[in-house]
């Protein structure tokens, strides 16, 4: 094959390459992110965002005297641009080069919103959010059989079991973390926890620093949610609590 039908061949077949979807869209990890992250699940900016950030860090620890630029686009390219991975590593800077050139000014203050509330959001407005998402499912689901507001205790819980997941899921090093941590038996059963996950995820819980609920709750507008009759929850429940 001469050098020019070859060049051809090739651009043909970068150009049959996906845009890259966000993960909620492969279903298997829709109550995770839905509860992490809210309706911003659905958000490509704030993945591409994600995406960037995790690519620039590994950039400046791999090589930090080295221009991040330089060094950002000399990883992308490692795996060749024809590979899927070309498209997770630059996605963030091909949309942000759009939207200088069309003067798209929104598109940076939803750069700012997600870098403030998702990305870089402080601890305790990462568990405001694990709250309210936490409320939003558990209310959705007791609409649905009770037609009934859940509790307080309901609510911590599924938020605790919530931060305690994603921390465990970033700290996987795995090509595939969620399929680390799950069993799939195939048909219609569900997903399942592995019993080492389950346990991961309890001791995590157990080392994740103590928050002022009743503040928390006051700052969501959820302080007039009913209260559990019999105080505490035990950590025992916790794990169950999704």
């Amino acid at each position: 094959m001469s050098a020019k039908p070859k060049k051809k061949a090739e651009a043909k077949k970068r150009k049959s390459i996906p845009d890259k979807e966000s993960p909620v869209e492969t279903g298997r990890s829709d109550n995770f992110l839905a509860a992490r992250y809210g309706e911003d699940a659905r958000n490509p900016v704030m993945w591409d965002l994600i995406n960037a950030k995790h690519h620039l860090e590994t950039c400046r620890a791999l090589e930090p005297k080295k221009p991040l630029a330089d060094a950002m686009f000399d990883r992308a390219e490692q795996q060749g641009r024809d590979s899927v991975h070309w498209g997770i590593r630059i996605g963030f800077y091909e949309t942000t080069s759009k939207a200088i050139l069309a003067g798209d000014s929104g598109f940076f203050r939803e750069v700012a919103r997600l870098l403030e509330t998702r990305v870089d959001g402080t601890p305790e407005r990462r568990f405001d959010l694990e709250v309210e998402a936490a409320f939003n499912i558990l209310r959705e689901r007791l609409g649905r059989s009770t037609g009934k507001l859940p509790t307080k205790k309901q609510v911590k819980e599924l938020a605790l079991w919530n931060v305690a997941f994603s921390n465990v899921l970033d700290r996987m090093t795995g090509p595939n973390p969620w399929d680390e941590m799950h069993h799939f038996p195939g048909g219609n059963e569900r997903a399942r926890l592995k019993p080492d996950a389950a346990k991961q995820i309890e001791k995590e819980i157990e080392r994740l620093p103590e928050q002022n609920w009743t503040a928390i709750f006051k700052r969501c507008g959820l302080a007039n949610l009913p209260n559990d009759k019999g105080g505490q929850p035990s950590h025992r429940r916790r794990r169950y609590c999704r």
